[in-house]
């Protein structure tokens, strides 16, 4: 009977659209790089309606903010070929989708020999290094504003300038990175796994629209998904709740998998007796109850 409602219950369309948000995920941090300016950050910010581009290098946390004339791609290749051809060319970069997921980006990343790796559309913990260091910079910005001083003045006392070179940073950056998992995991439990072509359904501010998993991207926890409407969107693992639900019949001619629905009950099937427990030990009276009285 329990199993029949559950079963039941999974398919109903306004529960599982107004189901509460996913729990959070194990963390899975970021690799640390061997040396500075290996692996960078950028993402883009806005500060009293101007625009400008962040990166910040993963293995110090120095950063470098350019003025953007506008979102472009070309702006913002034309400030990352500034930043890169003064303090070198990194391996990979670490950064939202867009604008650096488009062709140019993309090109512009080939010809100078490094990787792009972009995180999952509203999910900003992927790329946790630049919103943090977002936040510190329009910290800075604010109380340069409020002391009247000039902003340029705030980026240079921020920079901190190590008069030595520390041994084994390598080594204390991982334990740090291990640590801070070891804390953020106490309260996470990993989600259960996704099949491809399986109906589940995506998170769209504070409920749940039917979708169905198509594909997978390289990035982890990330994964492609087709709506009804035919749009196709990527989103992470946090974002999607597998159901029980028939897919969508308009997914477009890709769409030729089958899916493997839980066979039915049978109703003939009956549920078997609990078994009762009978105590094999001698039951004796107590010394007060054994002696027979006679009312009269």
């Amino acid at each position: 009977m329990s199993a029949d409602i559950e079963r039941l219950v999974a398919k109903c369309s306004t529960f599982l659209k107004h189901q509460r948000s996913n729990q959070k995920e194990p963390l899975k941090p970021h690799t640390v790089p061997a040396r500075a300016w290996q692996k960078l950050g950028t993402d883009i910010f806005e500060y009293k309606s101007k625009s400008y581009l962040v990166i910040v290098d993963y293995y110090s946390k120095f950063p470098e903010i350019s003025f953007l004339k506008d979102k472009s791609s070309q702006a913002v290749i034309t400030s990352m070929k500034s930043v890169f051809a003064r303090y070198g060319i990194q391996d990979e970069v670490v950064a939202d989708n867009m604008p650096f997921s488009s062709k140019e980006c993309l090109q512009f990343a080939q010809e100078w020999g490094f990787k792009i790796s972009t995180s999952s559309p509203h999910y900003p913990q992927s790329n946790g290094m630049s919103e943090r260091t977002i936040q510190t910079i329009k910290n800075l910005l604010r109380k340069a504003d409020d002391e009247g001083n000039v902003p340029y003045i705030a980026l240079l006392e921020n920079a901190r300038i190590a008069s030595s070179v520390q041994e084994n940073v390598r080594e204390k950056l991982e334990r740090r990175a291990e640590k801070q998992k070891e804390y953020f995991d106490r309260n996470a439990k990993p989600l259960r796994p996704v099949k491809m072509y399986q109906s589940a359904r995506i998170r769209r501010g504070k409920v749940w629209e039917p979708e169905v998993i198509t594909g997978t991207h390289k990035a982890p926890r990330s994964f492609i998904v087709t709506t009804p409407q035919g749009g196709v969107y990527r989103r992470n693992r946090r974002h999607l709740l597998p159901t029980s639900e028939p897919p969508p019949n308009n997914l477009g001619p890709d769409y030729d998998e089958e899916i493997v629905m839980p066979e039915p009950r049978p109703n003939n099937v009956v549920d078997p007796q609990p078994v009762r427990r009978t105590s094999n030990r001698a039951i004796r009276l107590p010394e007060r109850l054994r002696n027979n009285y006679v009312m009269e």
